[in-house]
């Protein structure tokens, strides 16, 4: 497309999704009065313990709000069959291309949603790109009501924060200090976030297509999960746990063992088979770092999402949008089709050749 105009603008327009097809104008009715989504379950007993889970019982920091969107409808779809080349390999693992950062720390603050999202765009751009991007950032301006270090978050507040471009920053410019709520203002984002994928709930422990072609194509995959003490086996780094909970971790899966052996897990899940995962608790905590956690496990590869479009921040001169803080409901019409608009004054003569829902 030529651009004739000194500027070209990115409108950032946020919207629930609607399921449906086109329509004749003709066949239009006056559409019911919109009803918002139920709350999901997970996200209510959240609210009703006050706030999320920091720590847990042997002081490793967590801090995932649950899901306050209520995607279930979607469990099991299949979306990379277009992708899909051929059956994906029995075991991958990202840090063998070059492609995982160094393994990082957020004690003693709440912030593993910032850390989780962090790695997927960083493994996402290795191993041609190193970005060392700011949690402290993400933590600090997300501009949600909770504290930034014991308050939580979630992948919808990391994803509000990067398309509205207010980051990522450089880890350089805003280094992590949990003792601290300040950011310096004015940080340039080092990136243009333009398009994530939410990627369905699986619909069973084998169910794992999504992810795995995720994983190869893309990234690592930003996921939830509960985590136990008592679940962990400290003398193989593995993790499973049966019970159904909501979620109180965020974490980013970098690879799967089809063969890793259920016996190394302290009870013993139904099969083989586990997913890698690269954790935010530094070092000292797991193998490096890292851990595996069972395909069967009851919580893990929920609010699965990853990042596609990461692109120069020189591609758009500006964004226009009303709402800042994303998507935090959803409602419908009792119907598959719905019309909605929004209306943006220019600033000066542009072309609009973007736009994101």
């Amino acid at each position: 497309m030529a651009i004739h105009r000194s500027r070209i603008i990115w409108a950032c327009v946020t919207a629930a999704a609607f399921l449906g097809s086109a329509v004749l104008a003709g066949d239009l009715e006056p559409s019911a009065t919109p009803r918002l989504a139920p709350v999901p379950a997970d996200f209510i007993a959240y609210q009703q313990a006050g706030r999320p889970l920091t720590t847990s019982r042997d002081g490793w920091p967590l801090g995932l709000i649950p899901s306050p969107i209520d995607l279930s409808h979607l469990t099991g779809q299949q979306i990379f069959q277009d992708r899909a080349k051929a059956a994906p390999p029995a075991s991958y693992d990202l840090r063998t291309l070059g492609r995982v950062p160094p393994i990082r720390n957020q004690n003693p603050c709440g912030t593993c949603w910032a850390f989780a999202t962090s790695a997927s765009i960083e493994t996402t751009l290795l191993p041609g790109e190193t970005l060392d991007i700011s949690e402290n950032h993400f933590k600090n301006t997300a501009g949600f009501d909770p504290d930034g270090c014991t308050g939580g978050g979630n992948h919808w507040m990391a994803l509000a924060y990067l398309t509205r471009w207010s980051g990522p920053v450089a880890e350089a410019d805003d280094p992590y200090n949990p003792y601290s709520d300040y950011s310096p203002p004015g940080l340039a984002p080092r990136k243009h976030i333009q398009d994530t994928i939410i990627i369905p709930d699986r619909s069973g422990p084998l169910d794992n297509a999504n992810i795995k072609q995720a994983v190869m194509d893309i990234g690592g995959v930003y996921t939830a999960m509960y985590w136990s003490d008592a679940a962990f086996n400290t003398t193989t780094d593995a993790y499973y746990f049966s019970g159904k909970a909501y979620p109180n971790h965020a974490v980013t899966i970098i690879g799967w063992n089809d063969a890793y052996n259920r016996n190394n897990f302290k009870t013993v899940p139904p099969g083989d088979g586990a997913f890698l995962i690269r954790n935010s608790w530094g070092t000292a905590f797991g193998d490096n770092g890292y851990f595996y956690i069972s395909y069967y496990d009851a919580n893990v590869a929920t609010d699965l999402n990853v990042y596609t479009g990461i692109e120069s921040v020189t591609n758009y001169s500006a964004c226009y949008q009303h709402d800042p803080l994303g998507l935090t409901q959803m409602l419908g019409y009792g119907s598959t089709s719905a019309w909605a608009a929004n209306i943006f004054t220019a600033d000066a003569s542009e072309n609009l050749v973007a736009v994101s829902f």
